[in-house]
């Protein structure tokens, strides 16, 4: 590691720093869930929407077939209960997750956790109560967000590029973790706000690991640290979608743990296919370097026009 990337770091740190501590506070990273309450009515079968602090339309759910959502009174109508049925949120004009919570008259609350383009889930039994979260189907939600955050995977991708060998990738890509699972912990548990300034943040990690595997010419030993201080910004991101919940305690250390193991899974899913190609392709080292070469820049200029992208959420209300 230079000195030069020492202190690119070091700047990297003081800017976002500054910028946590002017920006308000916002959804970062898509924001949490948003969430669908629906109270039990004298018919067990018919539902009526009750509001929530972040709820989203009825009608971007896709519900049973037998099931019809009615203006006047606004309420959802069923030929029957909706206890184990499947939903799905397709086609909902949202990237963020869906939660269904079915309550009240008795019964045992329901949930469902709905992802916008992703197979239909049932709404099962869980303990709490309308204002909480379900404390399941988070180990899939954190393996559904590091596999669908460009911004993570082309970290880890330059981790991979400017690894020496796969003991080195081992140290680096731990670093990450262990960043980036101290500040996710800290985060929710804390109940920490979400940033705009995290957003920036991320994606200036980006950059300056994409300048430091380019100006190295050859994988550098000693970039865990790097990616520790880094895995810290991207574990504020990851907060996000775990933010606001309202869980209780017990349940929230559940679903930090759960979506923890997600994250990790889904981390090892891209990095090892993508190393063992790696390796492969050291065989050719002009194709090894001209995919370096290619991977940093190409990184590097998405990060940095994204970065500027994300700046006017900084000044937003």
């Amino acid at each position: 590691m230079t000195a030069r990337s020492v202190a690119w770091t070091l700047l990297a740190w003081v800017v976002a720093l500054l910028a946590w501590a002017a920006a308000g506070p916002a959804r970062a990273h898509g924001g949490p869930p948003l969430r669908i309450v629906l109270a039990r009515t004298a018919d067990p079968a018919t539902y009526v929407p009750v509001p929530a602090d972040a709820a989203a339309d009825v009608r971007w759910v896709d519900w049973p077939e037998d099931c019809r959502v009615e203006d006047d009174p606004e309420r959802i109508a069923c030929a029957r209960p909706l206890a184990g049925r499947l939903l799905d949120a397709r086609r909902a004009p949202t990237a963020r997750e869906i939660v269904v919570v079915v309550s009240g008259r008795g019964g045992p609350t329901l949930a469902a956790v709905l992802v916008p383009g992703a197979p239909a889930a049932p709404l099962a039994p869980v303990e709490g109560d309308a204002a909480s979260a379900p404390n399941s189907g988070f180990f899939a939600a954190g393996l559904r967000h590091i596999l669908g955050g460009w911004d993570h995977l082309l970290f880890v991708a330059l981790l991979a590029f400017g690894a020496a060998n796969a003991r080195r990738l081992v140290a680096d890509v731990s670093g990450f973790t262990a960043g980036h699972a101290a500040s996710l912990s800290w985060a929710v548990l804390a109940r920490v706000a979400p940033n705009p300034a995290v957003e920036v943040w991320i994606a200036l990690s980006i950059v300056v690991l994409a300048r430091d595997v380019l100006r190295t010419g050859r994988p550098a030993t000693g970039r865990w640290w790097q990616a520790a201080l880094f895995g810290l910004v991207h574990g504020l991101g990851f907060a996000g979608a775990l933010a606001d919940l309202r869980l209780p305690e017990q349940a929230r250390a559940l679903a930090l743990l759960e979506f923890n193991l997600g994250i990790e899974a889904g981390q090892l899913a891209f990095v090892v296919p993508l190393y063992a190609g790696l390796v492969l392709l050291r065989r050719r080292p002009a194709a090894h370097a001209a995919g370096r070469l290619l991977v940093a820049y190409g990184a590097g200029t998405v990060a940095f026009a994204a970065a500027l992208l994300r700046l006017p959420a900084l000044l937003a209300p």
